[in-house]
């Protein structure tokens, strides 16, 4: 039993860093989100200035899920405030990435479907494929398999849209290894040799 939980674990997080790949995120540095607290208790931002600094702040805070949940939700609702869906999908996308590493597997989905309801809002193809991948990804993880299917096949369609090779190379991988996972080894190849 142990044994499955660990696997499970070890293909989300296997997942979930495929994802920040394909979205080209840079890496979480906490030197940074310690820079930006210092910003941001020192400057008075203007609206945009002040959603990138939210964003960067959640994603970079690693020492402190918590807090870096906190500037999701902030950005969140300073998003809602100054009517910017852009940063309101990441706002929602980071929400998601907090919970979910927080082992809030319910919430993190919440988070994903409301962010992938902005993003089909806002028309981004790319930012609904990768947030159909987070969804997924979750189901996978929970041992849903008809869900997570049904959520990668609507990655890959979106991803396709979108003309991103990574990410639909990133959306293909995972779905190869849904099937594998399953043992259905002959799907597995079809998506793994694409």
């Amino acid at each position: 039993m142990n044994y499955v939980l660990k696997r499970k674990a070890y293909y989300l997080l296997i997942s979930f860093l495929i994802v920040f790949i394909s979205l080209r995120l840079t890496g979480q540095d906490q030197k940074i989100a310690d820079s930006l607290k210092r910003i941001d208790q020192q400057t008075m931002l203007g609206d945009t200035a002040r959603l990138e600094l939210l964003l960067n702040l959640s994603f970079n805070e690693v020492n402190d899920l918590n807090l870096s949940l906190k500037y999701a939700n902030e950005l969140i609702q300073l998003s809602k405030q100054l009517g910017n869906d852009l940063y309101l999908f990441k706002g929602y996308f980071q929400q998601g990435n907090k919970q979910r590493l927080l082992g809030n597997l319910e919430k993190a989905l919440d988070a994903y479907m409301k962010g992938g309801e902005v993003a089909r809002k806002i028309k981004s193809d790319l930012n609904e494929g990768n947030t159909c991948v987070a969804i997924a990804d979750i189901y996978s993880v929970s041992g849903n398999h008809k869900n997570a299917m049904l959520y990668y096949y609507k990655a890959i369609a979106s991803l396709r849209k979108a003309k991103d090779s990574v990410a639909l190379a990133s959306a293909l991988l995972n779905t190869g290894d849904e099937f594998l996972k399953n043992n259905i080894y002959d799907s597995a190849f079809i998506f793994f040799k694409e």
